[in-house]
């Protein structure tokens, strides 16, 4: 075998180890700017268009200071947020007129504080100004029997087909769902006690889509919201368990949800929702434009400045945030925690995120149906097998055209690649196709070593 193939073939097979290895652990932080960056290029190259998505957070920071009773004087806890915070966070809200909110969970108002204390019901008088909400619910399972405040829990049951025995079970509530947020909401929950997050070798987020109950199968939060979204009626949700391969749940005809076993949904952390979307087409009139924002972001402190007043700067703050204000109108609006205290989540990336950050990027996937899979690790190596294979043969003959030949297989691989996954949304981790490429392409530029001089004797040396 020529040098060139042996080392092509020493290469490549170094190139399987170490990007597997990444694969396997997520790490270097280059190897996730890579696949974000491949996974960007996929979908804009096979035309790919996440315009379905449309998600727009409310996320409370540090920035957001809680109502107090005077200038200098603090609430009891200045962390805690009360019913007239929510009360006017939603009132701000209400003036962009918003498609659907969801409240990441239901807040719970400690009594103790004097904003709690009072017959007045602001809270519940902005709720009834809103579009139908969605409000969040943490569960749990505490043995056998409901407890009371579950049994009253205003969660809708679904109609489901299959079996639901991996399906959690749950029968109470891990604190009390807001009354006056419930006046003007649906009930869905949010998460479930000791449900793993967490997907193995972190390259996937677990989150619960379905819980069964004595009273029957329960939606999740994401599940209403995106469906009071979409004008579809709660009865018209229906999990589908019955098939081995393919689990999923349908909200109507519209959408269509692949699910595993326990009902959860896989949430790649590699994903095109990661980060803020705008897209920018032609509009209906002539020479018109319409901008969108898929998935989008605001604090509490920045809707506040929706420019309601008459003061000249107020105005001009508002003039900044007008194109994330847009998006109210049409997009679901996620409301919650977004402190450093709430971002538990690790991502590969070495960033952290709130689980509100990773709900909205749920419902980004699910309103698109863009859902995203990687190429199996028995797929991955066969793949890179055939390709290896492929280059060594190349790299059999000394041809002037090696290099150009090895260009069209290039081409054609990738192109396999591509195509691939405009039809199945199945994706390749790119670090090792890459690496095998550039060793393919090494070897074609390595000359062919000159033959050393024949030590024979010719008649006029004896």
């Amino acid at each position: 075998m020529p040098f060139r193939a042996i080392l092509f073939l020493i290469l490549s097979i170094g190139s399987l180890i170490v990007g597997e290895l990444a694969i396997r652990y997520q790490k270097p932080a280059a190897f996730h700017a890579l696949n974000e960056f491949w996974l960007g290029f996929s979908l804009a190259a096979t035309g790919q268009d996440p315009k379905a998505a449309a998600v727009t957070t409310i996320r409370i920071n540090e920035d957001y200071e809680p109502l107090a009773l005077g200038a200098d004087e603090q609430t009891s806890q200045s962390s805690t947020l009360t019913r007239l915070d929510y009360a006017t966070i939603l009132q701000f809200l209400s003036h962009l007129q918003p498609a659907a909110v969801g409240v990441v969970p239901s807040p719970v108002f400690p009594e103790t504080d004097v904003f709690n204390q009072t017959d007045i019901t602001p809270l519940r008088e902005v709720a009834m100004r809103l579009p139908k909400m969605t409000a969040g619910a943490r569960l749990s399972y505490s043995g056998d029997g409901q407890t009371p405040d579950f049994a009253k829990a205003p969660l809708p049951i679904i109609a489901s087909t299959g079996d639901l025995t991996n399906v959690p079970m749950v029968n109470s509530l891990d604190a009390p769902m807001e009354p006056q947020i419930l006046a003007n909401a649906e009930a869905g929950f949010t998460q479930i006690s000791n449900f793993p997050v967490r997907e193995e070798r972190n390259a996937y987020l677990r989150i619960p889509l379905l819980a069964k109950s004595e009273r029957g199968l329960l939606p999740s939060f994401l599940l209403v919201a995106i469906a009071q979204q979409r004008g579809i009626p709660l009865t018209e949700i229906r999990a589908d368990l019955t098939e081995s391969e393919e689990k999923i749940v349908s909200l109507g005809a519209e959408i269509t949800i692949p699910i595993e076993s326990d009902g959860s949904f896989r949430l790649p952390l590699v994903n095109p929702f990661s980060k803020e979307i705008t897209q920018v087409s032609e509009g209906e009139i002539s020479d018109s434009i319409t901008v969108r924002h898929p998935y989008t972001s605001l604090t509490a402190t920045e809707l506040a400045y929706t420019g309601r007043g008459s003061e000249t700067v107020l105005q001009h703050v508002a003039e900044t945030y007008a194109s994330k204000f847009e998006s109210i109108g049409e997009n679901l609006v996620l409301l919650g925690f977004d402190r450093s205290s709430d971002q538990t989540i690790a991502f590969p990336n070495a960033q952290q995120a709130s689980y509100l950050a990773v709900l909205a990027q749920a419902a980004a996937v699910i309103q698109s149906g863009l859902h995203l899979r990687e190429v199996s690790m028995p797929i991955r190596v066969s793949l890179f097998s055939l390709f290896l294979l492929a280059g060594v043969c190349l790299l059999q003959f000394a041809s002037k055209k090696l290099f150009i030949f090895s260009l069209l297989l290039l081409i054609v691989f990738w192109s396999g690649i591509l195509i691939t996954f405009s039809e199945t949304l199945h994706w390749l981790f790119p670090l090792t196709p890459l690496l095998i490429s550039l060793s393919l392409l090494g070897c074609c530029l390595i000359r062919k070593k000159a033959t050393p001089p024949s030590e024979s004797i010719t008649k006029n040396e004896l």
